[in-house]
């Protein structure tokens, strides 16, 4: 989350286009929008003091809608403004942060369909290869490959296919075989851990 937090903010994640297409998802109307955009050009241009008669340069709005508008804003977390020495600081991280967490909830449903889609798949590919229809216990332990243990799904395709190749292998064969490469996998990492461990204390 905090990778798209940084992406926004400092405009590697093009903010005008980002608040174009998903103003509507935060509940902004097309006004806040373009108040939100034109804040943030400011920002990027290092001016953080920011008046409402600068503000409503160019805008279709009077200052009394502005206002109102931003009031809205500092509301509902997208807009800060602090005053300091008779100046108004203006903040936009709480749009950057709305912004985030919106990309990166995206992100997670993207990959739990496509988790869906693979146990599905992998589901489907068994119990043609087996020539059966798996048991709620066999489909439980497949959905643990996916959900629980997260297990690569190159691994699982390795595995599945040898099984059906072999035609007295199943579910539980499956199983097996993953559990013990990612129990491999973990006392390789825990060698290569004490390997690192020795050498920095060999050399201090």
């Amino acid at each position: 989350m905090e990778k798209y937090y940084d992406l926004i903010k400092n405009n590697l994640i093009n903010f005008d286009n980002l608040i174009i297409e998903k103003y509507a998802s935060l509940k902004l109307n097309e006004t806040e929008a373009m108040i939100l955009i034109k804040i943030n050009r400011l920002l990027q241009r290092d001016i953080k003091s920011i008046s409402v008669k600068k503000l409503v340069k160019n805008m279709t709005i009077n200052e009394n809608d502005l206002a109102n508008y931003l009031m809205r804003l500092i509301d509902f977390g997208f807009l800060k403004i602090d005053f300091e020495a008779q100046r108004e600081l203006y903040s936009l991280d709480g749009t950057y942060q709305k912004l985030a967490n919106l990309l990166y909830g995206e992100d997670n449903n993207q990959e739990n369909k496509l988790k869906e889609n693979r146990l599905v798949a992998t589901t489907k590919k068994l119990e043609q290869g087996f020539n059966k229809v798996l048991s709620p216990i066999e489909v439980e332990i497949v959905r643990k490959w996916f959900y629980e243990f997260e297990y690569d799904y190159k691994d699982i395709e390795e595995f599945v296919n040898s099984a059906i190749s072999s035609k007295n292998r199943g579910v539980k064969y499956i199983d097996r075989a993953l559990v013990n490469r990612y129990s491999n996998k973990a006392d390789e990492d825990m060698d290569a851990l004490k390997d690192l461990w020795k050498d920095y204390h060999g050399k201090n």
